[in-house]
């Protein structure tokens, strides 16, 4: 079995993740298959990906140096839509969105090219879609004819570290951290407008200037492409402290302000 972690290795966004949580998952379940670690987008050297899986067992290994598949793979999947080149066996792709069709405007060219590449390679070739979600599964249908047995919803879960948390010392590491203090409004991914960000703020502005004053509203992600309307708006109404801009956050305090 054949995984392109491409995007598992930090920095990641919510597509890295997925594929990180889901790799490590893999690792903890004793499997009876092998499974051969790829990276199809972008070029990952063994030492970084093996502080990423500390823990690799022995039918894990890694085959980072070619995006051309081998015949001794049975199955392989891509966590996003990178399309692997000269697949033998079975191939499935997850489908977190197909808003790069349903919402264009906010993606940049090289992202829509690369995703639509992907999905009509997988299209063409017969490929198996994972959707995250039951109107993910129904976009497919609708936008792209995709038919319902070609598809599976599969939901995706938390990983280990999410779980609850010494409230106080969670406070005390953010504060240290980040320099949070008090309450606060949150929200987590990658600044980017098809994320509604814009709308966020009209909302925390009509929220009492009391509450505003006491707590923040926190964007904990790295930057995106097409924020100028987020970033034109911060500039005029906000002043420093109320809105703050955390950039990429570590797994580890991305718990912690949960």
């Amino acid at each position: 079995i054949g995984i392109d972690i491409s995007q598992a290795v930090s920095p990641r966004d919510g597509i890295g993740n997925y594929a990180s949580q889901l790799t490590r998952a893999l690792m903890a379940t004793s499997s009876p298959h092998d499974f051969s670690l790829h990276a199809l987008s972008r070029p990952l050297g063994a030492d970084e990906v093996k502080r990423q899986f500390p823990r690799m067992p022995p039918n894990f290994r890694l085959q980072l140096d070619s995006n051309q598949l081998d015949s001794t793979l049975d199955i392989f999947h891509s966590p996003s839509w990178v399309y692997p080149q000269g697949a033998i066996g079975r191939v499935v792709t997850t489908c977190h969105d197909v808003t790069f069709l349903s919402h264009p405007e906010f993606h940049v060219p090289s992202n829509k090219a690369r995703c639509t590449k992907g999905m009509l390679e997988a299209l063409l070739d017969d490929a198996h879609f994972l959707c995250v979600s039951q109107h993910t599964r129904a976009e497919l249908g609708r936008r792209l004819g995709v038919p319902a047995q070609r598809t599976s919803v599969i939901y995706e879960g938390a990983g280990d570290v999410f779980r609850p948390r010494d409230r106080r010392r969670a406070r005390l590491r953010l504060r240290r951290t980040l320099g949070i203090e008090g309450d606060y409004l949150l929200t987590i991914g990658r600044l980017e407008p098809r994320k509604n960000l814009v709308r966020l703020l009209h909302a925390y502005d009509g929220l009492p200037e009391d509450l505003r004053a006491r707590t923040s509203l926190l964007f904990a992600g790295p930057e995106g492409g097409r924020n100028e309307d987020m970033h034109s708006y911060l500039a005029e109404r906000h002043s420093a402290g109320t809105v703050k801009l955390l950039g990429f956050v570590a797994e580890d305090t991305q718990a912690d302000l949960y």
